[in-house]
């Protein structure tokens, strides 16, 4: 399936996130819009289709993603050639920061999964919190940003914790940059967090 969104032309293959059909992934479009990027390396964990880390690298010094699912790692590569940015965004399979060891970014950008529960396929993996991937984020984040590096997530109130306390609990400075109520009723925030 080709969709168009932001400007980028994205194939979405099956058991990969669909960001044309979440209000999480425009909001947080949103807000990386606003985010200075030029001369930055930043990270998306967790790329998808490669919507978020496509429209960094359209702006940023380079760009790398990574994805648990290996259809999404080639997702991203598919459609940085379709939008003419292979050189400026690199896609990387692997476990959260597991293909990124040893290097740091100047921005980590993450829509994590909200829900507790075990994935029965690798399209729950989006929404499932499968080995406390969360936590894990939160733990391991700091090793993996430059001196005064952002962290920038979208999370969900109905989530199985809440990452902006999280996140202030292990020492970062925490603030929302944009919310929205959809239509369930659920409100979605886009957090900003610095060391």
């Amino acid at each position: 399936m080709l969709e168009q969104l932001e400007g980028l032309s994205l194939v979405v293959l099956p058991d990969v996130f669909h960001p044309g059909l979440f209000f999480s992934s425009k909001l947080f479009a949103s807000a990386l819009a606003a985010e200075p990027l030029e001369g930055r390396r930043v990270l998306e964990i967790g790329t998808g289709t490669g919507f978020l880390a496509l429209l960094a690298a359209r702006r940023a010094r380079q760009t790398v993603a990574t994805d648990i699912t290996p259809e999404a790692v080639r997702a991203l590569r598919i459609n940085a050639l379709l939008n003419r940015l292979e050189e400026q965004v690199e896609a990387r399979h692997g476990d959260l920061f597991a293909p990124v060891a040893g290097e740091r970014f100047d921005l980590i950008l993450f829509n994590p999964p909200y829900f507790a529960g075990h994935a029965r396929d690798l399209w729950e993996y989006a929404w499932r919190d499968v080995g406390q991937t969360r936590a894990r984020f939160v733990a391991q984040a700091a090793d993996f940003l430059v001196p005064g590096g952002r962290i920038l997530l979208c999370d969900s109130d109905l989530a199985v914790d809440r990452m902006d306390q999280a996140l202030a609990a292990a020492g970062y400075r925490v603030a929302a940059v944009r919310t929205q109520i959809v239509v369930s009723g659920e409100v979605l925030t886009v957090f900003a967090a610095t060391r």
